[in-house]
């Protein structure tokens, strides 16, 4: 694999060139060769654009023609974009023939603001490329008039609906979110500590990373969770931990991100963000703390059992 190829279709200049080599490099010892193709084929079908920090992505998005509000419901929310620093982004043709939905062609694209700082622009990078390199394998599939986006455990539903030659996406459910945000920003950190920075600390999703780390060593989970998300296989996952217990599982951790969303979005607000405080520790004390027990008991009794 010619690493070359990918800095030569996008034109990077030797900056951008280095730092996508060294974090490509890094990504594969982390991950595994088992997924290093993986890794390569979506650096090279994905652009990555660094602008200068300030530059708003939902209209770099806009400009770049990824967005079309007319028939895309409920996909993109401004006031989201406005905020990010960095984002991946990744969106299907979807047409209509002879009463059957069909895909065509994936365009993506990841997006990240340099505030000229060089480890929020390393971690940056990492955390947005590993979102794209756990889409990038079997990410679309269409039943019948549902387009189904997998993201690592992210499951996104779309209605889809046709105006003539035009296909209307609207999106109706989404599940994982919260697993899958607390397990990149988990990687992020991981990463930078082994490759980059010793003593980095994720900054976004803290709570959701801590989280989900102590049920990764705990169950001992690593192997599982890279094989769901790569391959979009919950199998081995959800048996491992009990399908029932894993469905819980997932419903909290995205309750949990719903509030992570409402405290960034109140972050100046100081009474608000209590409150909003107090409800995620709720969750984790009343939903996620008797979810980590139930495991433990039946760990134990599988363990006695053999």
């Amino acid at each position: 694999m010619d690493f070359n190829k990918i800095i030569d279709k996008y034109n990077y200049e030797e900056k951008t060139h280095k730092i996508l080599k060294e974090i490509y490099n890094a990504l594969v010892n982390y991950y595994g060769a088992i997924y290093k193709e993986i890794i390569y084929d979506a650096l090279l079908n994905t652009e990555i654009v660094i602008k200068t920090g300030g530059t708003v992505i939902y209209d770099e998005l806009n400009k770049r023609g990824y967005l079309n509000p007319s028939n895309q419901k409920n996909i993109v929310k401004n006031e989201d974009l406005k905020r990010a620093n960095g984002v991946y982004f990744t969106d299907y043709d979807v047409f209509y023939k002879d009463e059957k939905y069909f895909l065509g062609d994936r365009r993506s694209i990841i997006i990240i603001n340099d505030f000229n700082n060089h480890e929020a622009l390393i971690s940056s990078l990492i955390h947005e490329i590993g979102h794209l390199i756990k889409s990038y394998n079997q990410e679309a599939v269409i039943k019948e008039d549902r387009l189904y986006l997998r993201s690592g455990l992210i499951e996104s539903v779309y209605k889809l609906n046709n105006e003539g030659l035009i296909v209307n996406k609207e999106l109706i459910k989404e599940t994982g979110v919260g697993l899958e945000e607390g397990l990149n920003a988990l990687d992020e950190e991981n990463i930078m500590k082994l490759y980059f920075e010793p003593d980095y600390k994720v900054k976004g999703y803290q709570s959701l990373a801590t989280l989900i780390s102590k049920f990764i060593t705990k169950f001992d989970l690593q192997e599982e969770v890279f094989n769901s998300q790569f391959y979009k296989n919950k199998h081995s996952l959800k048996e491992k931990l009990n399908p029932e217990l894993y469905e819980k599982l997932e419903y909290s951790f995205d309750e949990l991100y719903q509030k992570y969303l409402k405290l960034f979005a109140n972050i100046f607000n100081p009474e608000i963000s209590k409150d909003i405080g107090l409800e995620m520790e709720d969750i984790i004390i009343s939903q996620m703390l008797p979810i980590f027990n139930k495991l433990k008991e039946n760990s134990v009794c599988q363990n006695y059992q053999k």
